[in-house]
C-alpha cells in the first residue's frame, strides 16, 4: 500500500507542477510565451494597432481661433493666403463690431503671446475701412513658426504641443463572446504626452487656449486583441488575416503585419538622419530633374475675354475689358486682376507689352456683355519660351534651390515629416527684374520656398517618400496703378472693410 500511495502522491504532484507550469506559461509568468494573457506578451499588438488608429486630439498641434471674428484682411497683396512663411499674414482690427470685441481681445491675446514665442512677427497696422483708417495689428508666420508647427495646407497655423505616447497597459478582461472563433480581451491602456514644449506648459498659454491642458495631460483608452495560434493580434490584424475572403489577401496582410513590426521598432529620426536621407534623396536623378530648378507657377489663360481673338490673330495676347461689379462675376474678376499684375510685372522686365483696347464683347456663361474699353497684352517668344507656354504648367525660372531641413516630427512609429527651407540662388537677371513688380517672386527669392517632406523607415533606413516645395500662389484683389485709369470699372470694384 506504502508503494501505491507514493505512486498516487507522485502522480498528483506531477499534475498539480504540470498544471502550475501551465498556468504560469500562460499568464506571462515564464518567459517566451508569444501568446501569454500578459501585459508583456499584449503590448507589441497593441502598439501596432495604435499605429493604425487616429490620434485625436491628444498632443499634435494648437491653432489661434481665428475663425471668428474673422480677420478683416487675410494675406498679402499679390500672394495667395496658405500657412506657410511668406504666403501668411492677418490683419486684425484692434476694434471690432460690439458683439464681436470680446473674441477679438481673445484672438489679439493669443497671437500676441504667440508673437512672443518667436512664431509671429507682429506689427503695428492702419486698416482703410468704410469708415475711414482704423488701428490694427498685422501677424506674419515665421521660419520659427513653420519648423514648430510643421507643414499644413489650409486653415491656421498650428503649433505643436508634444506627441501622443504609450505608458502602459492597466487592466485585461477577457470578453464573454470570441471573435470569428478566436478568445478575445479588452485592454484599458495609459497614454500621455512627450516633448511638450515650454510655451505649451505655461499657466498663461494654458489660460489662453481653452481645452490646451487637457491635451497634455495622460489619457485613457481600451483596444481589442485577439489570441491568435501564434500570439497576440489586433483586431485590424484579424480583419485582414481571418475576415477577408479575397483571392491573395492571406498575403497581403502577412506583409501588412510585418511592415508594421518593422515600423514599431523603427528607431527615431533626429535632425541630423533626417539631413543625411535629404542629401541622397536630392543626389537622385528624380529630384534633380524636376525640383533642383525654382520655379514660380503662373497661369496665364490665352486670350482672357478675347479667347478666341488671340488663336485668330497667331499671337499669344491676353485682353481684359473694364466692367462694373455687378457686371463681371467675383470670381472673373479675381483671375482678371491677379492675371494683370502678372502682365504688368512680365511688362515692365521688357517681357510682355500692353496697349488700350477698344469696345468688344465678354461672354459668361450665356451672357453676352459688351465693353467700350480694356487692356490687351501681347507676350514676346522669349518669354513664352522661358516660362514653358504650351509644355505643361507655365512657371517663371527663379533659380537653383537648395534644401535645409529645420524641424523633424514624428507621425508614428516609422513614420516622420520634416519642415524645410528652400533657398533661392542664381536668379536670372530678367527674374529679377519681374520681381521687381511681382510680390509673390520678391518673396521666394528673398525669404525662400517652404519645403514639406515625408519620410518612412524600412530594412534601408529612413527614406523620403515625397519631398515638395510650396512656391506662393499668384493672388490680387486690386488693379496695378498704371493701369487704374484704363480700368476705372475694375478697380472700383475693389472690396473695401466693413466697419459696422
Amino acid at each position: 500500500m506504502t508503494g501505491k500511495i507514493k505512486l498516487l502522491l507522485f502522480l498528483l504532484l506531477s499534475v498539480f507542477m504540470s498544471i502550475t507550469a501551465w498556468w504560469a506559461w500562460d499568464r506571462g509568468h515564464i518567459p517566451g510565451n508569444p501568446r501569454a494573457i500578459s501585459t508583456a506578451a499584449m503590448q507589441p499588438a497593441l502598439l501596432r494597432h495604435l499605429m493604425t488608429v487616429p490620434r485625436g486630439q491628444h498632443g499634435g498641434c494648437l491653432a489661434p481661433e481665428l475663425a471668428y471674428p474673422r480677420p478683416e484682411i487675410q494675406g498679402q497683396e499679390g500672394i495667395g493666403q496658405r500657412p506657410i512663411p511668406g504666403q501668411f499674414a492677418v490683419t486684425l482690427l484692434v476694434q471690432a463690431r460690439i458683439p464681436e470685441q470680446q473674441g477679438r481681445e481673445r484672438q489679439l491675446a493669443q497671437m500676441s503671446y504667440l508673437a512672443r514665442q518667436g512664431f509671429f512677427a507682429e506689427a503695428e497696422a492702419t486698416v482703410l475701412t468704410d469708415a475711414g483708417p482704423r488701428a490694427a495689428r498685422q501677424y506674419m508666420l515665421t521660419w520659427k513658426g513653420y519648423a514648430e508647427g510643421g507643414p499644413q495646407h489650409y486653415g491656421a497655423p498650428c503649433f505643436r504641443i508634444g506627441e501622443p505616447a504609450f505608458e502602459a497597459i492597466e487592466a485585461l478582461e477577457k470578453q464573454p463572446q470570441r471573435l470569428a472563433g478566436i478568445e478575445a480581451w479588452s485592454v484599458t491602456y495609459r497614454t500621455g504626452v512627450r516633448g511638450v514644449p515650454g510655451w505649451a506648459a505655461s499657466d498663461e498659454a494654458r489660460a489662453l487656449f481653452p481645452g490646451l491642458k487637457s491635451r497634455t495631460e495622460a489619457a485613457r483608452g481600451k483596444a481589442l486583441l485577439l489570441r491568435g495560434d501564434t500570439g497576440w493580434i489586433s483586431q485590424a490584424e484579424a480583419r485582414l488575416q481571418l475576415l477577408d475572403p479575397r483571392e491573395g489577401a492571406a498575403a497581403v496582410a502577412a506583409r501588412h503585419v510585418e511592415e508594421l513590426r518593422e515600423r514599431s521598432t523603427a528607431p527615431t529620426l533626429d535632425l541630423a538622419a533626417a539631413r543625411a536621407a535629404l542629401e541622397e534623396h536630392v543626389a537622385g536623378a528624380a529630384w534633380a530633374r524636376h525640383r533642383d530648378a525654382a520655379c514660380l507657377p503662373m497661369r496665364l489663360l490665352r486670350g482672357g475675354d478675347e479667347r478666341g481673338a488671340a488663336v485668330r490673330d497667331n499671337e499669344f495676347s491676353i485682353t481684359y475689358y473694364d466692367l462694373p461689379r455687378t457686371t463681371r462675376p467675383a470670381y472673373s474678376r479675381g483671375f482678371m486682376v491677379t492675371t494683370l499684375h502678372a502682365l504688368h510685372a512680365l511688362e515692365a522686365a521688357g517681357l510682355a507689352r500692353s496697349r488700350p483696347s477698344g469696345p468688344g464683347e465678354v461672354v459668361f456663361g450665356r451672357v453676352k456683355v459688351k465693353a467700350s474699353r480694356g487692356v490687351r497684352y501681347s507676350i514676346s517668344p522669349e518669354a513664352l519660351e522661358a516660362l514653358g507656354v504650351g509644355r505643361g504648367n507655365p512657371c517663371l525660372p527663379a533659380g537653383k534651390l537648395k534644401v535645409e531641413v529645420l524641424a523633424v516630427r514624428s507621425t508614428g512609429p516609422g513614420l516622420a515629416q520634416v519642415a524645410a527651407r528652400g533657398k533661392v540662388s542664381d536668379t536670372p537677371a530678367w527674374a529679377l527684374r519681374v520681381a521687381e513688380h511681382l510680390p509673390a517672386l520678391k518673396a521666394v527669392l528673398a525669404e525662400g520656398v517652404p519645403v514639406s517632406g515625408q519620410l518612412v523607415h524600412s530594412a534601408q533606413g529612413w527614406r523620403f517618400a515625397a519631398l515638395i516645395p510650396h512656391y506662393p500662389e499668384l493672388q490680387s484683389q486690386s488693379v496695378p496703378p498704371p493701369l487704374r485709369r484704363l480700368l476705372p470699372q475694375t478697380e472700383a470694384a475693389h472690396p473695401v472693410v466693413s466697419s459696422h
